[in-house]
């Protein structure tokens, strides 16, 4: 029996308006924090690597790069409060702090932050890092990356733990389950039930009469799933029958159209989610991962991402790679989330999701 025969389905119903409406909304605006979160990290990188490679700058650059990431926090901020509401008196007045430290960062141009010893030849007094441009870029890296601030006053930790609240403590269960489809994903190690909804279909639409499962809409989704039957083909069905009684199960929910996913494994002290966009397009295509650290999923990622520790787990990103490298990781994952084993070991001999990270994480 073929992989994509076991995929049993249980249930299917009359799809709710306000069950796909809200879904649809709240996936919009999780990809969009996500592109507002990816872009300040972009930002603060940018004014890192200027400030690594000597180059030659003037104070019009710094309060630029100040006012690109007050304009991507202010968004973000008032863009977490649909999937976050609480606490947003308290978010605010952490932006206002947030903001004040800019204002000052803009209008002095002589603060000394303490820097590290320069590396460059020659005495620290002929270093480009003590020029007055050179310290305020120093401040403003530390603003929006850590440094001497408090914690609530660094930008990028303040984003990355909110945005890590809105994947771990989601904020509501689905009222209305009725336009959602149950489907069983069985494989050799684990048997994964996923309720999914899908956002191709037309808000309304009777799908109780339809064979093709809704799954099937969506392109990264299928990609996942080539990954997992590509795992089972690999294994030895003779060791199939002492392998049930310690089969793992895994519960997921998916949002999903065409081109998006957006996927979860819920009840379970170890949440994860996944949300990918494969559309054809290098610059709108992406693969975001946020999991715990304990199972060492990061460590198995292809150097394609970007890996960043969180208070209690790990965000990844790849962005901006060719349609084919993000097919070929959402493959892999598939391969890692669906049909997960002590080790998948590949024909080089590595156990990672597709090349070795030599970085490790960021």
């Amino acid at each position: 029996m073929s992989f994509l025969k076991r995929m049993g389905l249980f249930s299917r119903a009359e799809a709710s308006i306000d069950t796909l409406t809200s879904l649809r909304l709240e996936s919009v605006r999780f990809r969009k924090l996500l592109a507002l979160c990816r872009e300040m990290m972009d930002l603060a990188q940018d004014g890192q690597e200027k400030y690594r490679g000597e180059y030659i700058l003037d104070r019009h650059y710094v309060i630029t790069l100040v006012d690109a990431v007050l304009d991507r926090l202010s968004s973000f901020t008032t863009n977490s409060l649909f999937l976050l509401p609480e606490q947003a008196d308290k978010r605010f007045e952490t932006l206002d702090v947030l903001k004040k430290h800019a204002v000052v960062l803009e209008k002095t141009g002589n603060l000394v932050p303490r820097l590290k010893p320069s590396e460059s030849e020659g005495s620290p007094e002929s270093s480009p890092h003590q020029e007055p441009e050179y310290q305020l870029l120093a401040k403003a890296l530390q603003w929006m990356d850590g440094g001497e601030l408090p914690e609530d006053e660094d930008v990028l930790h303040w984003v990355l733990d909110l945005l890590e609240r809105m994947v771990v403590e989601p904020t509501r269960p689905v009222a209305d389950p009725s336009g959602l489809t149950t489907l069983e994903l069985d494989t050799q190690c684990t048997n994964n039930r996923i309720e999914f909804a899908d956002l191709t279909l037309p808000s309304g639409a009777d799908t109780s009469s339809t064979t093709e499962s809704p799954s099937l809409h969506c392109r990264p989704f299928v990609l996942m799933l080539i990954g997992a039957e590509e795992d089972e083909k690999k294994e030895d069905n003779s060791a199939l029958s002492s392998e049930e009684a310690t089969k793992r199960f895994q519960n997921w929910f998916a949002v999903a159209d065409a081109d998006h996913l957006d996927l979860r494994r819920v009840g379970t002290t170890s949440p994860l989610r996944l949300v990918a966009s494969i559309s054809g397009h290098e610059a709108s295509d992406f693969i975001f991962l946020y999991g715990p650290r304990d199972q060492k999923l990061e460590e198995r990622l292809g150097d394609a991402f970007r890996v960043q520790t969180t208070g209690r787990g790990f965000m990844a990103w790849m962005v901006g790679e060719s349609p084919d490298e993000t097919e070929r990781n959402l493959i892999q994952l598939g391969k890692q989330l669906f049909a997960p084993s002590e080790k998948t070991e590949h024909s080089d001999g590595s156990t990672a999701l597709g090349t070795p990270n030599p970085h490790g994480v960021g």
